[in-house]
């Protein structure tokens, strides 16, 4: 099961998303035992994002030196997780994939994905090094008790239908994979990623 959906400012996103669950799909035939890229943290997450960019063509940094405006605790140098040129458009995306990212259902997307969207806007909007065109970007990771079914992946789909982002994507599959460490069920990953407005300059 696999959907993106794109607000009209993103529509050169469609083929490396589109790529993305190709390259999900890659790793999880190769590895041995078969694992999910998605499963582990952000940073793991963002890189399977930026191999797809560069299979379909686009231009990729990850994790470069910056610094943020403001007066908040992010203030002051950090690093960017992703800048991108996708054809004629640059983007700046600060991404993340906290412990909230993990869901055990669908009721639960919209408070995890909010708060951490939240926080990678603001992020995003006080880089000063930033590309005119910004996104804050979340992976949610479904991790249930037990083998979902068609049906239990059909809730998740509707709750990304609902859920208000300018981008989204998911790539969601059953039988799903289970992890050796803690038997939980991982049938995929969903992103969702919201425009943020740069800073007047």
């Amino acid at each position: 099961m696999q959907r993106v959906s794109l607000a009209t400012p993103l529509a050169a996103w469609d083929r490396p998303l589109r790529t993305w669950f190709t390259v999900l799909d890659r790793y999880r035939k190769a590895s041995r035992p078969r694992d999910g890229a998605y499963w582990y943290n952000e940073r793991a997450t963002l890189s399977t994002l930026a191999g797809a960019l560069w299979l379909s063509g686009a231009l990729v940094l990850e994790e470069y030196a910056t610094r943020r405006g403001g007066d908040g605790p992010e203030a002051g140098n950090g690093r960017t997780d992703l800048w991108c040129q996708i054809e004629a458009s640059r983007f700046t995306i600060e991404a993340k994939q906290s412990k909230s990212s993990y869901r055990a259902s669908p009721d639960k997307l919209e408070s995890g994905a909010s708060w951490q969207l939240d926080v990678a806007a603001k992020q995003c909007s006080n880089d000063n090094f930033g590309a005119r065109k910004r996104l804050a970007m979340v992976f949610m990771v479904p991790r249930l008790r037990e083998q979902p079914t068609e049906g239990d992946l059909e809730a998740w789909a509707k709750a990304v239908a609902t859920f208000r982002a300018d981008m989204k994507a998911y790539d969601l599959r059953t039988p799903a994979l289970r992890s050796s460490t803690n038997g939980r069920f991982f049938p995929g990953v969903i992103l969702l990623a919201r425009i943020v407005r740069a800073p007047h300059r």
